[in-house]
């Protein structure tokens, strides 16, 4: 699955007010079970909230990639966040991030994971995108800037 192709216009969220990653995480992953309610709340989060005690997701130029595998996907289910300040994701704070891309991925499909971080990773080292998206003041703008990556 391509970025273009798990880019769903109701999973995007701009402007995110968070004070921190538990905060932000929670918002995201709520964000995904109002979308697909065989997802349960709890142990979404905490699924994704144990694999980042594993290892920060930041890739870095302000941008993380957290994520999780669940038997409840049927396909990969990315939930975009922008916000307003900048949230560690990282250890000691030295990784100040504002664009956040969750993965929800079928157990199974762990090439198409990977495939779709690198993809993340790799459109976002790019600065002026990253500060369109940044500036995008709506869910709507943020959508419009992404639907055309």
């Amino acid at each position: 699955m391509r970025f273009s192709e798990a880019l769903d216009a109701d999973l995007v969220l701009a402007g995110l007010v968070a004070a921190s990653r538990k905060e932000l995480l929670h918002a995201m992953v709520e964000a995904a079970v109002k979308k697909y309610p065989a997802l349960d709340l709890n142990r979404t989060l905490q699924l994704v909230t144990e694999r980042e005690l594993m290892g920060a997701t930041a890739v870095g130029n302000g941008v993380a990639i957290p994520h999780a595998k669940l038997e409840e996907c049927q396909k990969s289910i990315m939930v975009v966040a922008s916000t307003r300040n900048i949230i560690s994701f990282a250890s000691e704070g030295r990784m100040p991030c504002r664009l956040f891309f969750l993965l929800l991925s079928p157990t199974q499909g762990r090439l198409q994971h990977l495939a779709l971080m690198g993809e993340i990773a790799e459109l976002f080292k790019d600065r002026k995108l990253r500060d369109r998206c940044l500036r995008a003041a709506t869910n709507e703008d943020l959508w419009a800037m992404l639907s055309v990556v």
